[in-house]
């Protein structure tokens, strides 16, 4: 394995466009992709702090394997990618797009309250 494996990447602390009075719409786009990029940064920067606090549940265990995998992914210590400084007080787990999604029964629910339309059976 490579030592570089689970290396933060370096980050552009925001260095101005070179010509930012030609190209303001470029300028623009970029910095608020790098006020993006800092927002999930932190975001996961909170889940690994709330893996390492929380080990024993189960969230905590896909967590790691999904956002630590690769050979050897299991042997990782969460430690080297927390930092203290984040804050995790009500901090909630982002809820995955599975269980957001309204799910329809269309053959076993008799409620037809939320259906725009039904399938037809007269064929």
């Amino acid at each position: 394995t490579s030592p570089n494996l689970y290396k933060k990447q370096p980050r552009n602390s925001g260095i101005e466009n070179y010509n930012f009075e030609q190209f303001h719409n470029f300028t623009r786009v970029y910095n608020e992709q790098m006020e993006k990029d800092r927002q999930k940064q932190y975001e996961i920067m909170r889940i690994f702090k709330y893996i390492r606090h929380n080990s024993d549940k189960e969230l905590s265990k896909s967590w790691k394997k999904q956002l630590l995998f690769g050979p050897g992914s299991e042997e990782v210590n969460v430690d080297k990618f927390v930092d203290e400084s984040v804050d995790i007080t009500g901090f909630k787990p982002p809820v995955s797009k599975r269980l957001r999604r309204q799910i329809i029964r269309s053959r076993t629910s008799k409620d037809i309250s939320n259906y725009d339309c039904w399938r037809t059976m007269e064929r």
